[in-house]
């Protein structure tokens, strides 16, 4: 997942991309922990546009996880269709009228910006982050999910137990 800018013509780049989810570490760490059964491929269709040694890519991921749902603990497929927008630079110009005054200059990380260096944009890591990012923290299978019975453990979407309520 390299972008040459010597590729990024005045009309910018169009790309669609089709990944193996085992390109993403994070992806196989969290498979390999239990937290993802399955990831399905990743699609990737972007448009890249540089204006000196500025680059702005904006595009859409595409993809599907196996989840566990955090209420009933049912194995569920998420579909996930995630805009973004990453902004490249080689260097970081600019001081904060603060920072100025101190002699510090800004970090990329101040400036939402990702620094490369060389005639190439290596967007691995910043396409993963994104992925990462569109993971629920407590998947749900679904928004009505009624969870597991906390007496006997039935899920209580497939049936209705018989416990009583506590007094």
């Amino acid at each position: 997942m390299i972008i040459n800018l010597e590729e990024i013509l005045e009309n910018g780049l169009s790309l669609t991309l089709t990944e193996n989810p085992e390109i993403f570490p994070v992806l196989v760490e969290m498979r390999e922990a239990g937290e993802l059964h399955a990831v399905n491929p990743v699609t990737i269709a972007l448009k890249a546009i540089r204006v000196r040694d500025l680059v702005e890519i904006e595009g859409i991921i595409e993809t599907a996880f196996g989840l566990s749902c955090s209420r009933c603990l049912a194995d569920f497929l998420l579909s996930v269709k995630t805009d973004f927008t990453l902004t490249f630079t080689k260097k970081i110009s600019g001081y904060s009228n603060e920072r100025a005054d101190e002699g510090q200059e800004l970090t990329a990380e101040e400036t939402d910006m990702i620094l490369y260096k060389g005639d190439k944009i290596h967007l691995r890591d910043a396409i993963q982050e994104q992925i990462i990012f569109s993971i629920p923290f407590k998947p749900l299978c679904s928004e009505a999910c009624k969870g597991l019975c906390m007496h006997c453990g039935s899920n209580l979407n497939e049936t209705a137990c018989q416990c009583r309520p506590p007094l």
